[in-house]
């Protein structure tokens, strides 16, 4: 169950919006898919089966290949800051509820690289991080 614990905690830090129940089942589809539900391709190992959740509303919508995942990620450049990469998530530890997360598409996948509750200083230091690590969207 350890393993359910940090796939929550990733879930949950990604934006999804799910009870305990809810995780509970999800986590299990995903376990036990054996096809992408957008493409129907085949999964070639746990690895290649992913959580695919809508960033606006935090629903959960489906179990995705890797590729297809990817390829939906570029949902995650339409988001509620107005700024390019940078989205807000659910925080439960945030006073607020939620916090602002800056991610850039690197080497085929997006990473966080900062996160912040301050949008307009995590706007500030998007621009100087893109600016000095020569990153075009």
């Amino acid at each position: 169950m350890a393993n359910l614990r940090k796939t929550k905690h990733r879930w949950l830090n990604s934006g999804l919006i799910a009870t305990d129940d809810e995780i509970l089942a999800i986590y299990y589809i995903r376990e036990f898919s054996t096809h992408c539900e957008k493409c129907g391709k085949e999964f070639k190992s746990k690895n290649d089966r992913h959580m695919d959740h809508c960033h606006e509303t935090g629903k959960f919508r489906n179990i995705l290949c890797n590729s297809c995942n990817i390829k939906r990620c570029t949902i995650y450049k339409n988001n509620t800051s107005g700024y390019l990469n940078i989205s807000k998530v659910k925080c439960n530890n945030c006073i607020q509820g939620f916090r602002w997360v800056f991610k850039v598409h690197l080497n085929g996948k997006y990473k966080s690289i900062k996160y912040s509750v301050d949008k307009e200083w995590l706007i500030e230091y998007a621009e100087q991080w893109k600016k000095e690590n020569h990153y075009n969207d």
